[in-house]
């Protein structure tokens, strides 16, 4: 099994990472996007060498209050041999990232408060205090399909990625996964550049 990682821009592209590169990231215990290695509860197997993963996690909502000034410039996602992933790009920040995180009974959009249920059988939504304009009010970021944020086919939790708008500095997203599972919600800087990663485990 190797890991795949996706981007969603406003020309988005599909990129499939080689399963020696892959292989190379778990080997060093790094995830697909970058970021420090830790794969979710339970044990998954990569070829012929168990992955361990980090337990305790759980369903219940996460929050930060954040004092950044950053905007949104792109969503990301990527698959683990434990957990799916969603990375939130913030390009350069100052301060703190904001966000909430936690399962709702169905995707509500922000200002206009369209309702629509999500592919799987739970409902996880994600709030960052960041907007997805600059100061001008002109869009840094803009999905190609609001509805399909990101590639999710094959995803063994995250099944849809839904844009629910973003209005007065505050972005939301929507994601439909296959069951109420434990999640993780973490913030990684790399520089001046930050980034929300959220994090979905297969299973409990």
């Amino acid at each position: 099994m190797f890991a795949r990682t996706r981007t969603s821009s406003l020309n988005p592209t599909l990129t499939t990472l080689s399963t020696a590169v892959a292989a190379t990231l778990l080997a060093a215990g790094a995830a697909v996007t970058g970021l420090p290695g830790s794969v979710s509860p339970a044990a998954a197997s990569v070829g012929t060498a168990a992955v361990h993963c980090p337990r305790g996690w759980g369903s219940l909502p996460q929050a930060s209050t954040g004092t950044g000034t950053g905007v949104v410039t792109g969503v990301r996602s990527g698959t683990h041999p434990c957990y799916d992933r969603l990375v939130v790009d913030l390009g350069r920040m100052s301060g703190t990232v904001g966000y909430r995180a936690g399962y709702a009974k169905t995707f509500t959009t922000i200002a206009s408060g369209e309702t629509r249920d999500l592919r799987g059988a739970a409902t996880l939504m994600v709030s960052v205090q960041a907007p997805a304009y600059d100061s001008s009010g002109r869009p840094t970021y803009v999905p190609a399909n609001r509805w399909e944020v990101v590639s999710t086919s094959g995803y063994p939790t995250i099944k849809q990625v839904a844009w629910g708008g973003s209005f007065e500095g505050e972005t939301l997203l929507g994601i439909g996964t296959r069951a109420r599972l434990p999640m993780r919600v973490s913030v990684l800087t790399d520089g001046t550049n930050q980034r929300l990663v959220v994090d979905v485990a297969h299973r409990w």
